[in-house]
């Protein structure tokens, strides 16, 4: 065998493995939930506290359908700095199917309050989740960087499961300032990955 055939052979080996996970998982595995939150957050105001907006897709690759009950929200703030990081914890409160930062939704008829999400087998959708302060009182928004991380419980589990994926975004003393005040405007901000991924692709462009 030529070493062109083997690595033919191990490429096709390789598919094939592939199919069969993909076989497992579609038609043998339960309830297969992975959460992933969207490269922009909205920093806004909700029940009188500083609040998150971040769109989650959550995806079921299992052959049954379930729900994802309850999820938490911590926050790092400065988390470069270990001498001065601060932890806050979030919980969510509301949520939509869509959502537009420049429309002005009422809490009371334009959301619903937050609960088990159904997720079909085999299939993926959007929430827009608003996020408070699991403390009232414990989170006033300073200047620097946030680190967001994630953490969904499955509906009939009672462990917490971290989600994959981190994000975080810095902020200027001034706009920490509109999202402390209770009638401060709504503001998305893209998130540190995004930002870092347009300036390598623009750095790439360059170099062509």
């Amino acid at each position: 065998m030529t070493a062109a055939e083997f690595i033919s052979s191990v490429i096709a080996f390789g598919a094939v493995v592939v199919s069969l996970i993909s076989v497992y998982r579609a038609f043998f595995v339960g309830f297969l939930a992975e959460v992933s939150p969207e490269s922009r957050v909205v920093l806004s105001h909700h029940s009188q506290n500083p609040s998150l907006v971040i769109g989650c897709e959550l995806s079921n690759l299992g052959a049954r359908s379930g729900a994802i009950d309850d999820m938490l929200l911590k926050v790092r703030h400065n988390p470069e700095v270990t001498t001065t990081t601060t932890e806050y914890w979030f919980k969510p409160y509301l949520l939509r199917e869509d959502y537009n930062v420049y429309v002005p939704y009422d809490d009371n008829t334009d959301y619903r309050p937050f609960q088990s999400i159904f997720v079909p087998r085999n299939s993926s959708l959007i929430r827009y989740i608003v996020f408070i302060p699991l403390y009232t009182g414990k989170f006033s928004p300073e200047s620097g960087n946030m680190e967001l991380h994630l953490f969904s419980r499955e509906s009939g589990k009672d462990v917490f499961r971290e989600v994959k994926r981190t994000i975080s975004f810095s902020i200027t003393q001034s706009v920490a300032d509109v999202w402390r005040d209770p009638v401060g405007q709504s503001l998305m901000i893209d998130t540190v990955e995004n930002t870092d991924l347009r300036k390598r692709h623009i750095e790439r462009s360059r170099k062509d």
